[in-house]
């Protein structure tokens, strides 16, 4: 089972609301609410592509994404590309590298690792990680557990 903290949040604020007879204002549900807007545009873009997913799944990378401020940073573009390199390696349980650092308009590199990749896909994982860790650019990672098997990816923006 699973709850929506965004929704129970707001029927508490509501209820107060109600109960003290004057408005409020969740200044801690601010994030909450930009990342649930967020994730309801990527999923939005995803069904006009006519991707079929599974909202659950989407959900799990989505609140997958490290560091979680990352979920409002990243722009759509990349949440999606992001999202469908996840989903095509979970559907085929392999790897896949996608690098689009030649078009310099769209500045990001990506890497999903399956669960069935080969030595030589995990260390180019790993030399990417690292690429990733060093701090020079904004950066973000997610693991996620999706049927038994453990999925890794990690995404680099260049300026």
């Amino acid at each position: 089972q699973s709850v929506d903290l965004y929704k129970v949040r707001q029927a508490i604020l509501k209820d107060l609301e109600e109960l003290l007879g004057c408005s409020l204002r969740d200044y801690n549900g601010g994030m909450i609410l930009k990342q649930q807007e967020s994730l309801a545009e990527l999923s939005r873009v995803l069904r006009s592509k006519k991707v079929l997913f599974s909202e659950m799944l989407l959900e799990k990378f989505y609140h997958a994404l490290q560091p979680f401020e990352m979920r409002t940073v990243l722009p759509l573009r990349v949440l999606k590309s992001w999202f469908l390199l996840f989903f095509q390696t979970e559907q085929e349980e392999g790897y896949r590298l996608f690098s689009l650092s030649e078009r310099q308009e769209q500045g990001y590199h990506l890497a999903v690792l399956g669960p069935r990749a080969t030595l030589d896909e995990q260390r180019n994982f790993a030399t990417f990680e690292q690429r990733r860790t060093q701090g020079l650019h904004q950066s973000a990672h997610f693991l996620l557990e999706e049927r038994g098997s453990t999925y890794r990816g990690s995404c680099i923006l260049i300026s």
